[in-house]
């Protein structure tokens, strides 16, 4: 469902207002205990994220470009 609803906040144009993160906040989220860990983001759903069709550019500007311009403190994060 999340990649669904990512897919489509994509197709609406926001790629260039999106970041993706995901944390782990309990032993439980540990690989080692069951859960997707820290590389869940890139080695589970990315790989299903591309299934979906999310291009690797758009991959790439919202887990790459997306947040060096927040955290290098550019006002715009761009709406191209």
């Amino acid at each position: 469902q999340r990649i669904s609803l990512l897919a489509s906040v994509i197709d609406a144009g926001y790629v260039g207002q999106c970041v993706l993160s995901h944390d782990v906040g309990s032993k439980n989220m540990l690989r080692r205990y069951g859960g997707g860990g820290y590389s869940h983001l890139l080695a589970d759903l990315g790989p299903a994220m591309l299934i979906r069709g999310i291009t690797e550019s758009a991959l790439n500007r919202m887990l790459v470009e997306n947040p060096a311009r927040w955290l290098t403190g550019e006002n715009s994060v761009g709406m191209t």
